[in-house]
């Protein structure tokens, strides 16, 4: 009898031992998951921390950066189109200044002034001339010059020298003549174009040429600047360059 519960016992023993050993297994399963899984987030933790440092430690290429931004910068400029700077062709020209009459006009270097002329006893009017340094032009006269007028000595009013050229002046309107305005030197001032004048013989056999005449009246004094055709262009920039002190 003792034998058999022995037996009993043994098998009891037994039974016990087959059903512990697959929890232990399942204990061992987990914990080498367990532990693969914090190799893998330790690992990868290192991986990424690697990769921050070299990114942080990477030198940064200046010198292509601004060759970027200059290349840029250099395109918006080339295609930006520039407007063309204005020549002041009276730069290197002479200046004639005359206190008396209180104006001066700029003249090309090749030329020259001449010695002024007045009409009648009291300087009713004088003539400025200007003219060719080497006087190759055959005028006997100056091509361009300036007439001043003081109407205070003339007894003669500005109606009546803008008359003496067909121009009627009324109320601050013009009638009679073709004219054209303009405002120089903020004067307003009134060219005659084309107009036929007459001089002493020049070397073309000439005693006539076409002119042109501009009036401005600066105070006490009207100012009559005439020029010959073939010289309209120098004319025209005397004529522009021409500053009055204003009565």
């Amino acid at each position: 009898m003792e034998n058999i519960n022995n037996s009993d016992q043994i098998i009891d023993n037994n039974i016990q031992s087959i059903s512990n050993k697959p929890n232990k297994n399942i204990f061992k399963i987990l914990f080498f998951i367990t532990l693969i899984i914090l190799i893998g987030v330790v690992i990868t933790s290192f991986l990424l921390i690697n990769q921050l440092k070299q990114a942080v430690n990477k030198p940064i290429d200046v010198a292509s950066n601004n060759e970027t931004v200059e290349t840029e910068i250099t395109s918006n400029i080339t295609s930006t189109p520039t407007e063309p700077q204005e020549t002041d062709e009276t730069s290197n020209w002479k200046t004639y200044n005359n206190t008396e009459y209180r104006f001066k006009i700029k003249y090309p270097q090749n030329f020259e002034t001449g010695i002024p002329g007045g009409t009648g006893p009291e300087k009713c009017s004088v003539d400025f001339p200007f003219y060719p340094s080497n006087n190759l032009t055959g005028y006997a006269q100056s091509p361009i010059s300036i007439a001043v007028y003081d109407i205070s000595i003339c007894d003669q009013s500005y109606e009546k020298i803008l008359s003496w050229y067909g121009i009627n002046y009324s109320n601050g309107q013009y009638s009679g003549t073709t004219i054209e305005k303009n405002t120089i030197s903020g004067l307003e001032a009134i060219t005659i174009k084309g107009e036929i004048g007459w001089m002493v013989e020049d070397f073309k056999g000439r005693t006539s040429a076409i002119y042109n005449r501009t009036f401005i009246k600066n105070g006490k004094y009207v100012f009559l600047i005439l020029g010959i055709e073939d010289y309209e262009s120098i004319y025209k920039t005397m004529l522009m360059s021409l500053e009055f002190n204003k009565n």
